[in-house]
């Protein structure tokens, strides 16, 4: 038995996939282990239970309860941080929608024009097979998606100085 799970198949077609540098983002999966083989790294990691569901949020006090989501008002603007959005509580049309990606999905980064793919955004990021997976996003009522979590919010979205009614998101992953 080799370690993880892997079978002797398995194992061999790792290494070619290695030595050969053959197909980037390939998955070798056993009864508890997942593994990819990234541009310039192996990952291995424990298979998740349970993979993320879409989760409805109703209302401002559904989102003032979210287990993910820290939610705050702020009295004035500031730049946010990586995990944080800020947007203004007016904007927000419910039910919002908290997920991972979907395929066609696409936004308006925060300071550009036009719209992109996830699939593209997440490409530009070099982000692995994982990451993408487990990559949340918030939609608005609307269906737009307003925030890719832990990256970049939407442009359309976007707060300045002189917004009133501030909200602070913070996704504590």
């Amino acid at each position: 038995m080799f370690p993880y799970g892997f079978n002797a198949t398995q194992v061999q077609n790792i290494i070619t996939n290695i030595v050969n540098q053959e197909q980037i983002g390939k998955r070798f999966i056993t009864k508890e282990y997942e593994l990819t083989i990234d541009r310039k790294q192996i990952i291995l990691k424990r298979k998740e239970k349970t993979k993320h569901k879409e989760i409805e949020i109703n209302s401002l006090q559904d989102l003032l309860n979210h287990p993910d989501l820290s939610v705050s008002k702020l009295q004035k603007f500031h730049l946010p941080k990586k995990n944080e959005l800020l947007v203004n509580q007016s904007r927000l049309v419910f039910p919002l929608i908290w997920r991972t990606k979907k395929t066609g999905d696409k936004f308006r980064p925060y300071g550009m024009k036009g719209f992109k793919l996830l699939s593209d955004f997440f490409k530009d990021k070099k982000l692995n097979v994982f990451e993408k997976e487990n990559c949340m996003v918030l939609l608005n009522g609307n269906s737009d998606i307003i925030w890719i979590c832990g990256y970049r919010s939407d442009d359309r979205y976007k707060v300045t100085e002189s917004d009133k009614d501030i909200l602070k998101i913070t996704y504590a992953n």
